[in-house]
């Protein structure tokens, strides 16, 4: 659980059925939805507060969200989820709703 300028926020999964994991930051300033075990060997920001990271054969291993606790990380989420849509079809499983 994340916190949005005080409010909580839960970050729902609402599918298992792909492999997927959501790992918070320390410090909970920001989460990792990882998509796959293959290793990241390159990172490209693709939203202001997005980041992509791609494996050596240019497939998708996971997005970092910053922001947990700004008011503006569910749109940022949003706005990664309809990008990636077709590369990334777990996105869509994912939902990021007042705690």
């Amino acid at each position: 659980m994340g916190r949005v300028m005080g409010t909580p926020v839960r970050i729902v999964v609402h599918s298992s059925g792909s492999p997927l994991a959501v790992e918070f930051a320390p410090q909970g300033s920001a989460v990792y939805l990882r998509l796959t075990d293959r290793h990241a060997v390159r990172t490209v920001e693709v939203e202001d507060g997005a980041l992509a990271d791609y494996d050596a054969d240019d497939a998708l291993v996971g997005f970092e969200i910053l922001g947990l606790e700004d008011p503006a990380f569910s749109s940022v989420l949003e706005r990664v989820k309809k990008r990636f849509a077709a590369r990334a079809p777990a996105l869509g499983s994912i939902e990021a709703l007042p705690g």
